[in-house]
Formats: C-alpha cells, structure tokens, sequence
C-alpha cells in the first residue's frame, strides 16, 4: 500500500487569493477544495501542481509526481483532495496550508 505525503506550504498573505481574514481564506480553501476534487472526479487522476495552480503558488519538481488518483471509482489510499490551514498563529504576514496527497502517482499513471 502507498502511503500519502502531507506538503506544508506557507503562502505570504496578502495577494491575489488570500487574505489577513482567516475566515475568508479558510472559504477559499473549502472552495478550492470542492474544486480540485471535481477535477480528480473528472480526470481520473490530478497531480500537485494543478493545486499548487489553484492556491497561486509556484510549481515544484515535486509536483509532477506527487499527487491524487482514482482506482476502481475511488480515491488510492482514500484520500481526496484535503487543504486545510494549519494552526500557527505566530506568523501574521504568511498562511500555512497542509495539503494532503496520495502520495507518488507517477509511475501508476
């Protein structure tokens, strides 16, 4: 069984997608969330960087393996498509996102 990789990603606030209001930021991830997972829906697979695409951030290397896949009509490893902002309220000028993936698609693809 593969295991799912959890990706923190710290996005300086504000810019074109975020915000300073927690509230705000916390309703975009939900929405781009519903977004992506209609996306792997559709597509049957979705990699890193076309969330990474979504949350304005740039792509990486890393991107181009990692990501989410549907076997059988289900998520591998069950995992969808998760984005959720971790709790650090020492950083005031930076959003902190977990991004939960299936782990490396690449090679099932």
């Amino acid at each position: 069984m593969r295991m799912g990789v959890k990706i923190l990603l710290l996005i300086e606030v504000p810019n074109g997608l975020f915000d300073p209001n927690r509230d705000y930021d916390e309703m975009v991830l939900r929405s781009t969330q519903l977004y992506l997972n209609d996306q792997l829906r559709a597509r049957g697979h979705l990699m890193l960087n076309d969330a990474l695409d979504q949350l304005g951030v740039n792509r990486t290397k890393m991107g181009y393996r990692l990501g989410w896949l549907m076997q059988e009509g289900k998520p591998l490893n069950h995992q969808w498509v998760e984005l959720r902002i971790a709790n650090n309220p020492g950083i005031d000028d930076h959003l902190e996102v977990e991004v939960l993936t299936a782990g490396d698609i690449w090679d099932l693809l």
